[in-house]
């Protein structure tokens, strides 16, 4: 297979690395930036780079990862799917719902895989989480609580925070769809949305013209209540997800890297800890993700976030952005 990246900033520049590491060795760039950590990556691995996309797609690649700025998802993604491409979307499929909807059409006509890459949704807490969900060894899930935030300036400390995607309007930045992983697991854990009402703005002194803080309040069909709290804020770091159910409740701390399982029965509970593999490391996800990919490439597996799943992350989101313009409730 004949790989095409769309973009080299650092996500590509991962998934770059990581099909090498798998043994895939015909990749092609279509990257037109000039930074200096992006110049150092290309001279490094020798890359087959390409100035314009239509000329990298007539080298005739099998698959596109469109890995640039949101707001230019859906335009690459469509040229690659005329060519005949499969695609690995980067998360959030884009930042509107312009030309989602016909993408998804175009690709089920040409009988082409749609991936978004969610890469949380392969990582061992959560898969432990989501069986124990399945298993109903909480009961009934009643409230959950997902909360992100880490201080947007740290992200990469190489670049200037102004000029990155994240923090800008016109590239499809706010941290509602930069950071709808949270959004993501929660269809992934409690299936569709009924409503949502949000407060979202940005508040902080980072200058940008997005949005740096958003609480998202979801009901969906299997938990009546989720909130999702999303900010560009917090030093240090915080990743958690609590789940509080009828018979036991779980909480998942990403930087503690462990899993902790409260449930009860008989007016008695348990308390179990459960740490992720020793050998993890952020990597392992993304790797995973690839791995996963590839079968269904292949034909091996059904893509477990398909294009229609991002979509449905997109809509929550921007669903959210408009209950908290309007200061009202939405409903699905």
């Amino acid at each position: 297979m004949k790989f095409l990246i769309c973009g080299l900033g650092s996500i590509g520049q991962r998934h770059y690395q990581n099909l090498r590491s798998l043994g895939f060795k015909n990749i092609i760039v279509y990257s037109p930036g000039k930074g200096e950590k992006e110049w150092r990556f290309k001279k490094r691995y020798k890359v087959r780079e390409f100035q314009s996309l239509a000329e990298a797609l007539s080298q005739k690649p099998d698959v596109a990862f469109i890995t640039n700025p949101t707001a230019f998802h859906i335009p690459s993604a469509l040229e690659a799917l005329r060519a005949n491409c499969h695609l690995f979307i980067e998360k959030p499929i884009s930042h509107n719902l312009k030309g989602v909807d016909y993408l998804l059409k175009l690709a089920k006509k040409k009988n082409k895989i749609v991936f978004v890459g969610y890469n949380f949704r392969f990582h061992p807490s959560l898969i432990f989480i989501k069986k124990v969900l399945n298993q109903k060894r909480i009961g009934r899930p009643i409230f959950a609580r997902f909360e992100t935030g880490e201080y947007l300036p740290d992200w990469h400390p190489w670049e200037d925070y102004h000029k990155g995607y994240s923090a800008r309007a016109d590239l499809g930045g706010g941290v509602v769809v930069t950071q709808s992983h949270e959004i993501d697991c929660a269809i992934w854990f409690f299936g569709q949305p009924k409503s949502v009402t949000a407060k979202i703005g940005k508040f902080s002194n980072l200058e940008i013209d997005v949005e740096d803080t958003a609480d998202i309040i979801v009901e969906f069909e299997k938990c009546p209540q989720v909130l999702i709290h999303l900010d560009y804020l917090q030093r240090p770091p915080v990743k958690a997800y609590q789940i509080i159910g009828s018979k036991g409740k779980i909480f998942w701390d990403y930087y503690k890297g462990e899993v902790q399982l409260v449930t009860f029965s008989n007016n008695k509970f348990k308390i179990r800890t459960f740490k992720q593999p020793k050998n993890f490391e952020r990597n392992s996800m993304y790797i995973a993700e690839l791995k996963h990919f590839i079968n269904c490439l292949q034909g091996r597996e059904r893509p477990i976030n398909s294009g229609e799943e991002g979509k449905k992350s997109l809509e929550i989101a921007l669903r959210a952005k408009e209950s908290s313009s309007r200061n009202k409730t939405l409903y699905f």
